[in-house]
């Protein structure tokens, strides 16, 4: 929220002089831990919160350009050799894992409502108590850095998460879900990738909320 980014990107410049301008790689020696002066990274100081916890919540249900993923996935394509196998009715379609509120789930029932498969919205406690029900959804408390606790899913999908964190706190986060993965499994990570040049700056703008809060980045195209 607006009163939680100002605060830390007014800090920005002093933590940058304070440090040499080096590049910002620690989730808690960051702008945010100066502003706030806490020694928690953001998502462990957030929740306790509770106007900044639902103003954030809010935020992330903000849609990102013009298409979403499930305009360009080829979903059905992908789906035609997993219900050929087992009980579609029981297995597990989509986790959306850190989902939040659970908008990516209310969207892929309502465009695929014929789909057949169980759709799981995980997130933290604090995030899933505060979501009413939502029909065709199973909602359950996981935390992402533990190991998954759905397995053999078709789709284990993280939307705006790896944007969070560094490369080695990414690979973590994958290490969690891949053994829970059946044959059929896929991970779909939905994500905002930069170009090399003629980044927008709304884009850009993020990239720097990403450094100053978290110690992270948008990632650009390889």
């Amino acid at each position: 929220s607006f009163d939680t980014i100002n605060l830390v990107l007014h800090a920005l410049p002093d933590f940058l002089k304070d440090t040499g301008y080096r590049n910002i790689t620690s989730n808690t020696n960051t702008p945010f831990w100066k502003a706030f002066n806490t020694p928690l990274s953001c998502f462990e100081w957030l929740p306790d919160q509770r106007d900044k916890f639902g103003y954030f919540q809010h935020s992330m249900m903000i849609p990102r350009g013009t298409n979403d993923w499930l305009s360009v996935f080829p979903l059905e394509r992908e789906l035609a050799e997993w219900k050929s196998v087992g009980d579609e009715e029981e297995r597990v379609l989509f986790v959306d894992v850190g989902g939040g509120r659970g908008q990516q789930c209310v969207a892929l029932r309502k465009k695929y409502s014929e789909l057949k498969g169980r759709v799981v919205l995980q997130d933290l406690k604090e995030t899933v108590e505060r979501r009413p029900e939502i029909e065709g959804v199973e909602v359950m408390v996981q935390d992402f850095w533990k190991p998954q606790a759905v397995k053999g899913a078709k789709f284990y999908y993280f939307r705006a998460i790896f944007h969070d964190y560094p490369d080695e706190k990414c690979a973590d986060i994958l290490k969690s879900s891949v053994p829970a993965m059946g044959r059929h499994s896929k991970i779909l990570v939905d994500e905002t990738v930069l170009p090399r040049v003629g980044v927008s700056s709304e884009a850009m703008g993020m990239d720097l909320v990403m450094m100053a809060c978290l110690g992270s980045l948008e990632r650009t195209q390889v």
